[in-house]
């Protein structure tokens, strides 16, 4: 939880519905307890609970964290795109821009979302037609860790928010508005976007960027409570890197560079839009990427008082763990990151229930060692970690089958003496 709003303005952990609902763990009454007090009483809590292999009162428990203050620190819009609003918006793009429709049909028909007869005669049907076509054909699944019809659906309609087309402000606007109030409904009191805005190029990214600034800002007067919305702008691991003259000969991501510099611009035009760009996080797959790359994109930002995250060891290819990890701790080392985010390698152990072993017993100590190093180095250099269990899971189930391992569970810490991690 961020301190910022697990906090009250006097220093107080905010209880708000608490009370009212009945339930406080382990006797806790969270009215005049700091932040660390209430941390370690929870903690000690927890321990408790599973030492003893009692259950919480589940219902009580959400009706509890309800009632207080949350911030949500990496949210993405995949789950709004269920909204027939935004489909409508985006298929008027797509009737409209050629090369958009004919990108969507591409993607729907290679992807075995829509058969090529339906593919030919798509766009000639009504827009609620099409509509009611993705949400029976696409529809989101209500499965906890099943992403994999969510993505769908948002890929479909991603390719209308690259579009050049007019109405692409619209739906930009309408996409992060709905997403923020979604976050209200919940008691979140700051939410932090991890956007792909910044896929946008440089003619195209201030526009984007400021509809879905309105949008946010939409949502905190509609919703009717205080929202706190932050942008963490993605800078691309795939994008094409340009070799400068550096000292070190050091290949550099250029359009991470440029990136910056335009949020940069953007802080510097108006004191909302500042205090809603909060800094810029490197996304995608970490295969053939070195950190080294954006450094000086990273540095930059940092240097602009920007926040700092990092996707890093989310996954790798088989065999490479022991060299992911290497490449991590160089980071943790050296880097100028503030946050590490899904970082799964740290979490890896070994599956014994599992017959297929792509480690050896040596492989599997060097492993152990760089794991203690790489969180030693992010508690002593106060980088923040960031866990998504559920998307954890789901994205490394081939892996750890095909690999032999198995996520840590949260119970068992990484060095000795570790606080629980909520």
């Amino acid at each position: 939880m961020s301190r910022n709003n697990s906090v009250g303005s006097d220093g107080f952990v905010s209880h708000r519905r608490a009370a009212a609902a009945g339930f406080t763990p382990g006797g806790l009454d969270p009215r005049g307890m700091s932040l660390d007090e209430f941390t370690k009483h929870l903690d000690v809590g927890l321990r408790k609970q599973h030492e003893q292999s009692a259950a919480w009162d589940f219902e009580g428990l959400v009706a509890f964290l309800d009632g207080v203050a949350k911030a949500n620190p990496h949210q993405h819009i995949t789950g709004s795109v269920g909204n027939p609003e935004l489909l409508r918006l985006a298929l008027q793009i797509y009737q409209e821009d050629p090369a958009s429709r004919e990108a969507f049909l591409e993607y729907a028909t290679t992807s075995d979302l829509m058969r090529p007869e339906i593919a030919r005669h798509f766009f000639q049907l009504s827009i609620n037609a099409m509509v009611h076509w993705l949400q029976t054909h696409i529809p989101l699944s209500s499965t906890p860790g099943d992403f994999s019809q969510a993505d769908d659906r948002l890929n479909l309609v991603r390719l209308a928010f690259q579009s050049g087309h007019t109405g692409t402000n619209e739906l930009l606007e309408e996409a992060y508005r709905c997403v923020a109030l979604e976050n209200q409904l919940h008691g979140v009191a700051e939410v932090w976007f991890r956007t792909t805005l910044g896929d946008h190029d440089a003619e195209s990214f201030e526009r984007a960027t400021r509809s879905a600034i309105r949008g946010a800002s939409r949502a905190e007067a509609d919703g009717g409570s205080p929202l706190n919305v932050r942008f963490v702008v993605g800078m691309r691991k795939m994008w094409q890197y340009t070799a400068s003259a550096t000292q070190t000969g050091m290949p550099v991501d250029a359009q991470a560079l440029g990136l910056v510099t335009m949020l940069g611009r953007l802080r510097d035009g108006d004191a909302q839009t500042a205090g809603m760009i909060l800094g810029v996080d490197s996304v995608g797959t970490d295969t053939g990427w070195r950190p080294e790359w954006q450094a000086p994109a990273r540095t930059m930002a940092a240097s602009q008082g920007m926040h700092v995250a990092m996707h890093f060891g989310e996954a790798w290819r088989p065999g490479e763990l022991p060299a992911t990890l290497l490449r991590l701790e160089t980071l943790v080392r050296t880097g100028d990151i503030r946050q590490l985010d899904n970082s799964n390698a740290i979490f890896a152990i070994r599956d014994t229930t599992n017959p297929v072993q792509a480690y050896s017993d040596d492989e599997w100590n060097e492993i152990g060692v760089l794991q203690v190093s790489v969180f030693g180095l992010l508690i002593g250099r106060g980088i923040g970690l960031g866990i998504n269990p559920t998307s954890n899971d789901w994205l490394t189930r081939s892996l750890r089958q095909r690999e032999g391992w198995r996520l840590r569970h949260h119970n068992q810490p990484v060095t000795p003496g570790d606080a629980s991690v909520i």
